[in-house]
């Protein structure tokens, strides 16, 4: 018989389809999947649905709050949290989920995760790689989602960060992290409503506000080969590595998970988060934003690979066995390392 699992995700990524690649792995864990919007699940238990809570397995994608109820209530339960959220937690608050298994897919959180006694494995997921970009090799085409201009990342401090640099085009795409949780039918957060002054004034200027699919985005992604991640903390990061598998130089802040798939002028380019739109803080003008962003591809390509002989460990602490290892093998590590020239030694402390 199947193990029937009980997935419970956010609203927002129906929309966003960020979490479909793990949906895929439950699948081919060979289990019987229930896909619930957190929403969904938590008024099904209000409504008193008894069938919601007869599931071998939960697996809460993020929704840390729902998972701690599930254990308070016996439940067997894998929790997959995310670095943006989860560094707003206590360790106090953390030690909650001493008696279940923990998905990482940020290196940085899997190592707290590891010093707090907390049973965590290390993922780091990478998509496969798509046709590259058709951008040109001279000229800079710069692509930035403004997700929430309130925050210290916008517009105008990206114009700071890169305005130095030769930029022919700039494609700037505001649909905010508020329009986001709208459509899920959640509250949304307080945004800065300033129009934009304007930007980049030997650049021609595109904007969108939103794209009709997945696939339009995707098509206006490859007249560029550069792109601003869009946050600065991120869980797994797709926005960014969408644009890594197709070619595009990432410009992101030094922090996680940014920082654990992109090496300064290697395969991207990153900057202090502490400095972005400080006077006079600028990031130098590449040789070759082109030349990063093939590196990236290749980066992603290899990557994808490494995943996939991944994938079998991750089914391995879906269907419950033991002496899983924490992090990928030895061979994944020191073949990235290799290939990639890492400027550091990375060491994982379980």
């Amino acid at each position: 018989m199947l193990m029937r699992v009980a997935f419970i995700g956010h609203p927002v990524h129906i929309q966003t389809r960020s979490a479909d690649f793990f949906l895929d792995v439950l699948l081919r864990a060979g289990t019987d999947l229930i896909h619930f919007p957190s929403s969904q699940f938590v008024q099904m238990i209000h409504d008193g649905r008894p069938e919601v809570l007869e599931f071998d397995l939960y697996i809460c994608w993020q929704n840390d709050d729902i998972a701690a109820a599930l254990l308070a209530a016996g439940k067997r339960l894998i929790l997959i949290p995310m670095y943006d959220d989860a560094i707003l937690r206590s360790p106090d608050y953390w030690r909650l989920f001493a008696r279940c298994k923990i998905i990482s897919f940020c290196r940085a959180l899997h190592e707290l995760f590891c010093l707090m006694d907390l049973d965590s494995y290390y993922f780091q997921y990478f998509p496969a790689v798509e046709e590259a970009t058709r951008a040109p090799e001279t000229s800079i085409h710069l692509f930035f989602w403004e997700r929430r201009p309130a925050s210290p990342l916008n517009v105008r401090t990206i114009q700071k960060l890169v305005g130095r640099w030769p930029i022919s085009l700039v494609h700037l795409h505001t649909a905010r992290d508020d329009q986001l949780m709208e459509m899920a039918g959640l509250t949304s957060t307080t945004v800065d409503p300033r129009r934009h002054e304007p930007v980049f004034a030997r650049a021609k200027l595109m904007s969108s506000r939103w794209f009709a699919s997945q696939d339009e985005y995707l098509s206006a992604l490859a007249h560029h080969n550069v792109f601003i991640a869009p946050r600065l903390d991120e869980g797994i990061g797709h926005s960014f590595l969408e644009a890594m598998a197709r070619g595009l130089c990432v410009v992101a802040a030094d922090r996680p998970t940014m920082n654990e798939y992109i090496y300064h002028d290697v395969n991207g380019l990153l900057y202090d988060s502490e400095q972005l739109g400080t006077e006079g803080y600028a990031l130098e003008i590449p040789n070759s934003c082109s030349a990063l962003g093939r590196q990236a591809r290749e980066f992603v390509a290899e990557g994808h690979m490494r995943w996939k002989q991944d994938l079998d460990r991750l089914c391995a602490i879906i269907s419950g066995e033991g002496g899983v290892a924490r992090v990928p093998a030895q061979s994944y590590e020191s073949q990235m390392r290799n290939n990639f020239r890492w400027s550091s030694p990375m060491t994982l402390p379980c």
